[in-house]
């Protein structure tokens, strides 16, 4: 019952130069439509007893631009040609959900007018401490105010606490729908945005540079490893480890350690993942 998935782009570009050439500009803007995406159909009920099968189920919309600006010029040193140029290029795109027979609406799956890469989350408040709770004379811990025992069923001082959205008096996921999320919503999104790249170049005599750099200006990243939390027989990571809330470091940056919450995103702990690299630098000179 699969069959191939159809792909239709709509562009259009301008490209213009000025200056005898020496500055060139180039830009696009484009749609892309494709339908019948091959993803994992509707959620179904555990009854099923196996995973959901993939169909072609799904209509996506991608939008984009990309902007290109070069230079390029020359002067002589030493009565010798010295040779320059630059260029820098920016870019973006997102992808929307258009089609996908989800009449609830779950979060997990697929919905129309869900943007790919969204990042579904609670909203920090901060860590507790030991005068957010009460404890009666067996030693248990309540927590003051909003309960969250239906996201965590054990809380202690070192843990973190949440806002409370909706206003129920406790932290839930709600129907885990996009109607009623809970204490849940978008905090970000994984998608890389805004990728842009600068190259340049110069020559003289037999001597010749290159550089190249590319980033990405915009990325959210949640991690849920416990490579870097700690807990389950994983030793965690060094700075966390370093950082972690413990009675006698109570305002860490991170909360107790052993990872409590791995599981549970939320924008306390919400990852920058934007980065510009060196990719390449070469020198060369040309033998006569």
């Amino acid at each position: 019952g699969l069959t191939w998935e159809t792909v239709t782009t709509y562009n259009v570009g301008l490209d213009m130069s000025f200056l005898r050439n020496r500055l060139s500009m180039s830009a696009d803007y484009y749609v892309r439509k494709t339908t019948d995406m091959l993803t994992t159909s509707l959620t179904l009920p555990d009854v099923y007893g196996a995973s959901t099968p993939k169909a072609n189920c799904a209509d996506l919309r991608t939008t984009g631009w990309e902007l290109s600006v070069s230079w390029n010029d020359s002067f002589k040193v030493a009565n010798k040609p010295f040779r320059y140029g630059i260029q820098a290029t920016l870019g973006d795109y997102q992808r929307t959900i258009t089609k996908y027979n989800n009449p609830d609406k779950l979060i997990s799956d697929h919905y129309v007018g869900k943007k790919m890469g969204e990042i579904w989350g609670y909203e920090t408040v901060g860590i507790l401490q030991e005068s957010d709770f009460t404890v009666d004379e067996n030693g248990k811990y309540t927590l003051i105010g909003p309960s969250q025992t239906k996201i965590q069923s054990t809380i202690y001082p070192g843990d973190v606490r949440y806002a409370d959205l909706d206003g129920d008096g406790e932290i839930t996921k709600g129907d885990e729908t996009v109607d009623n999320p809970g204490d849940r919503k978008i905090i970000g999104n994984s998608t890389p945005r805004f990728h842009y790249g600068i190259t340049g170049n110069i020559s003289w005599k037999n001597f010749d540079l290159n550089i190249f750099f590319q980033g990405i200006a915009k990325r959210d990243v949640w991690i849920s490893d416990n490579v870097f939390w700690g807990g389950s027989g994983t030793a965690g990571n060094w700075e966390m480890y370093n950082n972690s809330w413990t009675p006698e470091h109570t305002d860490a940056k991170y909360p107790m350690y052993a990872g409590r919450i791995s599981s549970i995103q939320q924008t306390g702990y919400l990852f920058n993942g934007a980065y510009l690299r060196l990719k390449t630098l070469a020198l060369g000179y040309t033998l006569p």
